[in-house]
């Protein structure tokens, strides 16, 4: 068997340290397995059907509707074109109009798939809102 130690601190003047401990690994265990980033987690895609003919119509309707949604600066947003980019603590994500629908998608990774269907719902809310 293998065995590793680890050893406490000293007060001063002590010749031997306050505490031992010994880790065993049989020889035949594989070492533990290296942390590796998280990847997205869940994704979520919504889509809500829309009378409005264009993106600009939407836009301060959108703005409006997902503060109300998210308060405190909690979502994150930036207008690229007629995309709205959206991000928060562990989500990023995206709301577009395409072919009478608004239409959102959004990579969920720690803390936020936690929170999946919290955020689905606040998402989809502030969507229905704008669409009608």
């Amino acid at each position: 068997m293998k065995s590793s130690v680890a050893r406490g601190l000293r007060p001063a003047g002590a010749r031997r340290p306050a505490f031992t401990v010994v880790y065993k690994r049989r020889r035949d265990e594989e070492p533990p397995a290296p942390v590796i980033p998280c990847r997205a987690v869940a994704d979520l895609l919504i889509e809500v059907p829309t009378s409005k003919g264009s993106m600009a119509e939407l836009r301060p309707l959108l703005d409006a509707a997902l503060a109300a949604q998210f308060p405190g600066g909690m979502l994150q947003r930036r207008w690229e074109g007629d995309v709205l980019h959206v991000w928060g603590p562990g989500a990023k994500g995206s709301i577009s109009y395409e072919n009478g629908r608004l239409v959102g998608r959004a990579e969920l990774g720690p803390p936020a798939s936690l929170m999946k269907g919290l955020i689905e719902q606040k998402m989809s809310a502030a969507m229905r809102q704008v669409a009608a």
